[in-house]
C-alpha cells in the first residue's frame, strides 16, 4: 500500500483513542495481579527475577529491531516499495494472535471458566480494537491487514467474555448451593466433581485438584508434626517415670 497523503481528521481521532486505550490496557491486569499476589489462570508462571530479566531483554531487543527497521524500510517505502512493510505487518499480526494461543487451553481446563484474566483489561483491549477498526473504516483507503488483525483481536476477546457467561449460566445452581453451604466454589465437593469432568491436558493440573493436593500436603505435614510432637512427649514422660523409679 502506498503512503497515504491525506488522513481524515476523524480517522486520526479514532486511531488516537484506540492507541491510548492500548497503552493503558494492561493497568487493570497488573493491578489485579499485584492485589491478589497471584498469576493463576495466566499461561506462563516464572520467578520474579526471570520475568524482570526477560522484560528488560525484550524491551532492548524490540527497541533495536524498531530502530533497524526504520533505517531499512522507510527509504524503500517512500520509493513505493511496500512489501517490506506488509511483511512486518503480517509478522506483527501473527505474533499478536499467537499470544492468545495458551488462553483457550486454560479456559478449557476449567470448563469455560475464566480465571486470572481481568475483565477490565479485556474491555479496554476490545475497545482499542474497535476504535482502531473505526479509524480504518473512515480512512480514504482500507488497510486489509489492519482489519484482519483488529477483527481477530476483538473476536477472540469477545469469545472469552462469552465463555465466562456460559460458565456462569451452567454453574449457577452449584454456585448457589456452595454459597448456602458458606463454602468457596473451589472447595465445594460438587464443584470439584463437576470440574473433574472437564478437558484434561497432560501438561496441566485441574485447579480444584491442585488446590486439594495442596491442602492434603498441608494436612499431612500438620499430622506428621503432631505425631512427632506426641512421640517426643511420650518419650519424655517415660524418661521422667524412669527417673522417679
Amino acid at each position: 500500500m502506498a503512503p497515504q497523503t491525506s488522513i481524515p481528521t476523524v480517522a486520526n481521532v479514532l486511531g488516537t483513542i484506540g492507541t491510548v486505550l492500548w497503552c493503558v490496557q494492561l493497568v487493570p491486569q497488573v493491578w489485579r495481579n499485584y492485589r491478589t499476589k497471584s498469576t493463576e489462570g495466566l499461561p506462563a508462571k516464572w520467578r520474579t527475577t526471570t520475568t524482570t530479566l526477560l522484560l528488560i531483554s525484550l524491551i532492548a531487543l524490540f527497541a533495536g529491531i524498531q530502530t533497524l527497521l526504520i533505517f531499512l524500510i522507510r527509504p524503500a517505502y517512500h520509493r513505493g516499495t511496500s512489501w517490506p512493510v506488509t511483511l512486518v505487518g503480517v509478522l506483527a499480526a501473527l505474533l499478536l494472535i499467537s499470544g492468545y494461543i495458551p488462553v483457550p487451553f486454560e479456559i478449557l481446563k476449567r470448563r469455560g471458566r475464566v480465571v486470572g484474566i481481568d475483565f477490565g483489561f479485556l474491555t479496554i483491549d476490545c475497545l482499542g480494537a474497535f476504535f482502531s477498526l473505526m479509524a480504518i473504516a473512515t480512512q480514504n483507503t482500507v488497510d486489509i491487514l489492519g482489519v484482519v488483525m483488529y477483527s481477530l483481536c476483538a473476536a477472540i476477546e469477545a469469545g472469552i467474555f462469552i465463555s465466562q457467561g456460559i460458565w456462569l449460566l451452567r454453574t449457577r445452581h452449584i454456585r448457589h448451593r456452595a454459597k448456602e453451604a458458606v463454602t468457596a466454589y473451589e472447595d465445594f465437593p460438587e464443584a470439584q466433581a463437576w470440574q473433574e469432568n472437564g478437558f484434561k491436558f497432560k501438561f496441566t493440573v485441574p485447579t480444584c485438584r491442585r488446590k486439594a493436593d495442596t491442602r492434603e500436603k498441608s494436612s499431612e505435614n500438620t499430622s506428621a508434626s503432631t505425631s512427632t510432637t506426641n512421640v517426643a512427649g511420650d518419650e519424655q514422660s517415660e524418661a521422667e517415670r524412669a527417673v522417679e523409679v
